[in-house]
């Protein structure tokens, strides 16, 4: 028998026994389904949460009109922009837009990037030759660079170079070589992502929950106005605006994409040591990961409920 392929055989014989990234397809896609949603769930908690700081600026405007008014430099023949805003009235406040589009820019871009990895990782896993993991395989190094520089500007490596070999093509024949290519490179991907998301979640994960403490002021103030109006009247039609109210400040108080975070970090550091260590049983991470599913839905749902809420103030 030729030496080279008496030697892909016993290659072949030696990884029949290790796992294979087939063993994580399952896995890895429910975590890509969990980021996606995460992904949506944020961008529509972002968006909700500034229409109604919209809302709140609008009435403020209304009922100061003369702190309303041009940037400093705006609104000239000779400007580069014109943009209007609602000044506090003290010199250590800084102008506010009257006009909110993101209270979160970096959380949701962090959260793009995710994805972008979390998909990355499912092209490896499921794509059918080497060049095509190597393709994969960049996509993942650059979405882990790209959130590593939105972690800590300025101090981000360039996109990740994973090692894909390609000059052991004889084994092909038995299908292994293959295999041991996308799990070394789901590994890799894994084991670099890691520290970078643990440090994301860090930043991000504090600083994420946008109903700060005037909007629920202004939220508790409605519901203590509506009592009273209810107390002195005790008519249905005041009753359904108590009611209205305070569930607008319910889900002022419960929305916060903190646990979106803290979850996505748990169920990918679940992934990563499961597919470090062949021991270790999937189950942890798919507990994981449906936590994060979990917690993603019920984002969503509060988000486009207090969302429909804003519009029929």
């Amino acid at each position: 028998m030729d030496a080279r392929v008496l030697c892909a055989f016993g290659l072949s014989m030696l990884l029949g026994a290790c796992s294979t990234s087939a063993d994580y397809k399952p896995v890895i896609a429910s975590f890509t389904d969990a980021t996606n949603k995460a992904d949506r769930a944020l961008q529509t908690y972002d968006q909700a949460v500034s229409e109604r700081v919209t809302e709140i600026r609008k009435q403020l405007a209304t009922a100061q009109p003369r702190n309303v008014r041009p940037l400093p430099g705006d609104c000239n023949t000779s400007s580069e922009r014109c943009r209007i805003a609602f000044f506090e009235g003290t010199p250590a406040t800084p102008p506010k837009p009257i006009v909110v589009q993101t209270l979160i820019p970096n959380q949701v871009a962090a959260m793009h990037e995710i994805g972008l990895y979390a998909a990355a990782l499912k092209d490896v896993a499921e794509v059918d030759s080497t060049p095509a993991v190597k393709v994969a395989v960049e996509k993942a190094g650059a979405a882990i660079a790209s959130l590593s520089s939105l972690v800590a500007p300025g101090s981000a490596p360039a996109a990740q170079a994973f090692a894909v070999p390609l000059e052991e093509g004889v084994v092909w024949i038995y299908g292994k070589y293959q295999e041991t290519v996308k799990l070394r490179a789901l590994r890799q991907a894994t084991q670099a992502m890691d520290p970078v998301l643990n440090d994301a979640v860090s930043k991000f994960g504090t600083a994420a929950s946008l109903a700060g403490l005037s909007d629920l002021r202004r939220l508790a103030q409605d519901v203590n106005a509506r009592e009273g109006a209810f107390d002195r009247t005790s008519s249905v039609g005041n009753l359904e605006a108590l009611l209205a109210s305070a569930d607008k400040f319910d889900q002022g108080l419960r929305l916060s994409p903190q646990d979106i975070f803290q979850r996505l970090g748990e169920a990918h550091k679940e992934l990563t040591r499961a597919l470090k260590d062949d021991s270790l049983s999937l189950a942890d991470a798919f507990q994981r990961i449906d936590r994060l599913s979990a917690d993603a839905s019920e984002l969503f749902k509060l988000a486009e409920a207090f969302q429909q809420a804003v519009k029929a103030h």
